[in-house]
């Protein structure tokens, strides 16, 4: 197959850090190709209403919790900038100077963003990244991996996305890459935080939460969730991504970027013993799909998938629905913004001292 397309200009991201390997949904099928179109603010687009596919509504925070998540950023910083460096050290290892990023949208490309300027920082390479789909029921944008198997050695290609819960990512991942059946493409995933224990290539196993697992678009390019319809060509040649101009005033995606970089002098002298800390841990272990068989046996669910676990995971899933009941193992002070979504959302909350997470989540 030769595509022809190129990576899309959207969002709040600079092309200098990501190039996005997706479909604007916002662009209206009327319009002239990209060859013909005027230039525009990627911001500015027009918003085309959907036919097939519908882009999930985007939790909008109030004050109070904007703050929340400012000072999330404020203080995670210096730990974020480490796991990033930490896992720039570890995927270069093992690929080079010739490494692509291919980063998973949407919580993966600002991991993928932090990764790709540390490297620049300490080593002076501009490393490419780009960033691609998984959508809901479809998995990996195969048609994206393609386009870059073609403009890049299969072997130096590294998916990588920002923490891992069941492992779902990694498998369709798996899953993909054997049926594309490329020579030397690697499936392994690398994540800042492995709390599932589905990965060799990892920052840390610990259950740390991400800040930009507590919102959604405005830490994250302000880009929606990822979509995907085979009946709908505006999800092609590759998955479907809408931007929300809208909630420009509360982007705090490269806020967030800039508060990591400028840390990575801070943590320069910690990175080599983190890497080795990293190096000298087991196997995974798939700890994070063992918790959710558990749960779901000890609160009689019947199906796992309706089970999150992980602080960074079940953040990101409480602002996508309402669920059923949110399990705690450390007192719920220990994490500020949960307390205010639990309350704003009205959600059942159960202490589970048996967990090996700090939370988990019932749907």
């Amino acid at each position: 197959m030769n595509l022809v397309t190129e990576p899309l200009a959207i969002g709040s991201y600079s092309t200098d850090d990501v190039s996005l390997l997706l479909t604007d949904l916002g662009v209206r099928r009327d319009q002239p190709s990209d060859a013909q179109a005027p230039r525009h603010s990627p911001l500015s687009q027009p918003v085309a209403r959907s036919t097939h596919v519908r882009v999930q509504a985007e939790y909008r925070p109030s004050d109070a919790y904007l703050g929340m998540v400012r000072e999330l950023v404020s203080t995670c910083a210096r730990q974020v900038a480490l796991l990033s460096a930490t896992l720039a050290e570890r995927i270069l290892a093992r690929h080079g100077s010739q490494l692509v990023i291919v980063s998973i949208a949407r919580a993966g490309t600002p991991a993928g963003v932090m990764v790709k300027r540390w490297i620049r920082f300490r080593h002076g390479l501009v490393i490419p990244h780009y960033s691609v789909s998984i959508a809901h029921r479809w998995g990996l944008d195969r048609s994206a991996v393609e386009w870059l198997c073609q403009r890049y050695d299969p072997r130096t290609i590294q998916f990588l996305d920002a923490w891992t819960s069941k492992g779902l990512v990694q498998a369709m991942i798996v899953s993909a890459v054997r049926s594309l059946g490329i020579r030397g493409l690697d499936p392994a995933l690398a994540v800042l935080v492995d709390a599932g224990s589905c990965t060799n290539l990892f920052a840390t196993r610990d259950d740390v939460l991400l800040p930009h697992a507590s919102v959604g678009a405005i830490m994250s390019g302000l880009l929606s969730r990822t979509v995907f319809d085979p009946a709908d060509p505006r999800t092609r040649p590759f998955h479907g991504v809408k931007s929300f101009p809208e909630l420009v005033v509360y982007d705090l995606s490269n806020a967030y970027i800039e508060a990591v970089s400028f840390q990575f002098h801070e943590i320069t002298g910690d990175v080599p013993s983190c890497v080795l800390r990293a190096n000298g841990l087991p196997r995974p272990d798939g700890r994070g799909r063992q918790e959710a068989l558990s749960l779901a046996s000890r609160y009689r669910v019947d199906d796992s998938a309706l089970i999150d676990v992980g602080i960074s995971e079940v953040t990101r899933a409480i602002l996508r629905s309402k669920p059923r009941l949110l399990l705690l193992s450390v007192p719920l002070m220990t994490y500020p913004h949960l307390l205010h979504l639990v309350s704003e959302r009205q959600i059942v909350m159960a202490h589970e001292s048996a967990m090996s997470f700090s939370c988990a989540l019932i749907r």
